[in-house]
């Protein structure tokens, strides 16, 4: 996938094959990581005040991970014997999970039918309503 994830990104990344892939591959980890401890009313990943920094880095669009590398690596490498259920929709339920503590957003409980690239994306269009 690493020539579909780098047509993600307007710039040029400048890092060899195997150390894009082991920089995708690990902010993804970090990211459901992050997600599923937050959803278990944990977080010993960041304390504060980083927490909060952390999650403007992940809004920041020079930062954006496509959406579809996080769910690949979520349904196929971190919990494969989850991919044939319908649960698909478990990244946009944990992101809107994360991302509502500090955004003043009311999300809808159903998650619209359009494709989602990244988390501002998710934000703007996946679920918020004002």
């Amino acid at each position: 996938m690493e020539e579909s994830i780098r047509g993600c990104y307007a710039e040029t990344i400048d890092l060899a094959s195997d150390r894009f892939v082991k920089m995708i591959l690990v902010d993804a980890c970090f990211i459901i990581e992050l997600f599923f401890q937050f959803s278990l009313g944990m977080n010993p990943l960041i304390v504060e005040p980083r927490a909060a920094a952390v999650m403007l880095d992940l809004l920041l669009l020079e930062n954006q991970l496509p959406f579809f590398v996080i769910e690949k690596v979520l349904h196929q490498l971190a919990f494969p014997s989850l991919s044939g259920f319908s649960n698909y929709d478990a990244l946009p339920k944990l992101s809107i999970k994360y991302f509502r503590t500090s955004y003043e957003f009311q999300f809808r409980d159903d998650l619209p039918n359009v494709e989602i690239d990244h988390f501002t994306r998710l934000l703007s269009r996946g679920g918020a309503r004002t």
